[in-house]
């Protein structure tokens, strides 16, 4: 079926599709590692995964943010332009509650003005998540996230003119048991056309952008991870006699970490603990390759 849409004029840019693909990628490997940084941050598993990757202006871009957001905006230095991460209130102050160590019941509904102290405790969870961002496209183009500012208006917030083009990338947040909640990153079309350059300029950006692709492939495979064990030695009768309620000992030290296998192969070192009623594990170690 064909689907007849209305051209607007006023969309004096667009994106070349050949980076739309290393563009993606980036976001993905964000995602990732964002997922963990929140986890970290927030004392809660959280996913985070790329819903969709559009240009949109900055009228329809202020349209889906909202009266009553929460907003930050950022720079990507050496590169010029401002970008903007988006969350709701909701998800920002059931985000406060999990970073003081609450969460357990719904957010208060009276919290609806972020304070000063309310800024100062999500600016510690959203800079690391920017370094996250930063870190994923520096396979593109070497970059660092610095934080501008943060607002609970979109009045305060005028980055554009109403009809200057964004990449705009919808996200999925998922933390604890709470209902998936969006969250949104607009990067102005100035910072991205100095990312793309670096790709057209440089072999080195174009090799990266080919590995970006490889990569957001190759990861998303499914692995089985486990905490192990070490063995115990047991003869073949105490093996038959064991009964419900038997215990049996390792002769492990509670202190010393259990080691952490993906696919069979040695990842980390971790100890075993809870957050309410499910088993979690704390990564203390990681391990590289070589096994140092």
């Amino acid at each position: 079926m064909t689907v007849v849409r209305d051209h607007d004029f006023h969309r004096t840019e667009t994106l070349d599709r050949q980076y739309v693909p290393a563009l993606n990628a980036a976001l993905d490997t964000f995602a990732r590692h964002g997922t963990v940084e929140l986890s970290t941050s927030l004392r809660r598993t959280t996913q985070l995964g790329v819903s969709s990757l559009r240009e949109m202006s900055w009228r329809e871009v202020t349209a889906i943010l909202g009266e009553r957001p929460y907003l930050a905006t950022f720079n990507l230095e050496p590169l010029g332009g401002t970008a903007i991460l988006m969350l709701s209130l909701e998800t920002v102050v059931r985000m406060l509650d999990f970073r003081l160590g609450g969460g357990t019941q719904p957010a208060f509904g009276g919290h609806t003005d972020l304070t000063d102290t309310d800024f100062a405790v999500l600016g510690g969870v959203v800079t690391p998540l920017l370094s996250e961002l930063a870190e994923s496209l520096s396979r593109v183009k070497e970059v660092a996230a610095v934080l501008v500012s943060q607002e609970s208006s979109i009045q305060f917030v005028q980055l554009a003119g109403p009809n200057e083009m964004f990449l705009v990338s919808s996200m999925q947040l998922s933390i604890g048991d709470d209902e998936p909640a969006a969250m949104i990153l607009a990067l102005p079309f100035a910072l991205v056309r100095q990312i793309t350059e670096a790709m057209r300029s440089g072999s080195r950006a174009r090799d990266d952008a080919t590995l970006l692709v490889e990569e957001s492939v190759v990861t998303q495979a499914a692995l089985d991870v486990w905490l192990e064990f070490p063995s115990v030695r047991l003869s073949s009768t105490e093996v038959s006699e064991l009964g419900v309620g038997d215990v049996i000992r390792f002769f492990h030290p509670l202190s010393q970490p259990l080691d952490m296998r993906a696919a069979g192969v040695l990842v980390a070192r971790a100890h075993q603990g809870s957050v309410g009623s499910k088993v979690v594990a704390s990564v203390l170690e990681e391990v590289s390759d070589d096994g140092e």
